[in-house]
């Protein structure tokens, strides 16, 4: 089976998105309310620790998962043509947020490990022999690694949200086994169509989250018919039993 261009991803998003953005506008909404609410609580949180701040940051990324888990759920259902309630957008807590918990973790140690450079001392003893410049460029060229490394890996467990969704009979390991081993043949595609992303998110920067209403669940529609597509080219997802 052929897979569809990005182009036609972004056709067929449009078109199931007609009608639909007031009712997923009040969904965006309490998605940015909450992500705003705990953040705001979170920053409450003493940051003098190093070990509090990492841990404050785990807690960040779990929640954040959470919503963003709920907006990908009422996106899935409306263009599936399924009836909508408010639970929906609070499914991870219900069901089995343990999964949603384990992949945050890993995509929070993900992020620590790209921080890390910044964490190297600004200034080198003498003995060492390394003065500001080089640590400086020590610094750059770790930080560039570590972001390559990052993007890579995101591209990919990428699928995590939509398998997590769509396949609740998966451990929170066979989803990101099996995000892994379908993207590994689509990684520069799904590169290209995050490339496609990055105007509605400035977009969204520039005109203070307003347009966030009706590119945010572009956006999420548009991942999801990535994820559709791509399902149907490798067969359903089945996990390949070991040994």
């Amino acid at each position: 089976m052929k897979v569809k261009s990005v182009s036609a991803l972004k056709a067929i998003t449009r078109e199931q998105l007609l009608g639909n953005y007031g009712k997923l506008g009040g969904y965006v909404m309490l998605y940015l309310m909450l992500q705003f609410s705990v953040a705001q609580v979170l920053m409450m949180i003493s940051m003098q620790s190093i070990m509090i701040q990492l841990i404050v940051n785990l807690i960040q990324v779990v929640f954040s998962n959470i919503f963003v888990v709920g907006m990908y759920r009422v996106c899935m259902l409306t263009i599936r043509g399924e009836a909508l309630s408010l639970g929906e957008f609070f499914y991870a807590f219900r069901h089995d947020p343990d999964k949603v918990v384990i992949v945050s973790a890993v995509m929070w140690l993900m992020t620590t490990l790209v921080t890390l450079p910044f964490l190297i001392p600004g200034k080198a003893s003498g003995s060492d022999g390394i003065g500001n410049g080089a640590m400086i460029l020590i610094k750059c060229v770790l930080l560039c690694a570590a972001l390559i490394c990052y993007i890579y890996v995101s591209i990919l467990i990428a699928l995590w949200i939509m398998l997590y969704l769509d396949r609740p009979e998966y451990t929170a390991g066979e989803i990101l086994m099996t995000s892994v081993r379908v993207m590994r043949n689509h990684k520069l595609r799904y590169f290209y169509l995050l490339f496609n992303q990055l105007g509605f998110w400035c977009l969204i920067v520039l005109t203070a989250t307003i347009g966030a209403f009706w590119l945010m669940p572009f956006i999420c529609v548009l991942n999801i018919n990535f994820y559709e597509d791509v399902k149907g080219e490798t067969d359903g997802y089945h996990i390949e039993a070991e040994g």
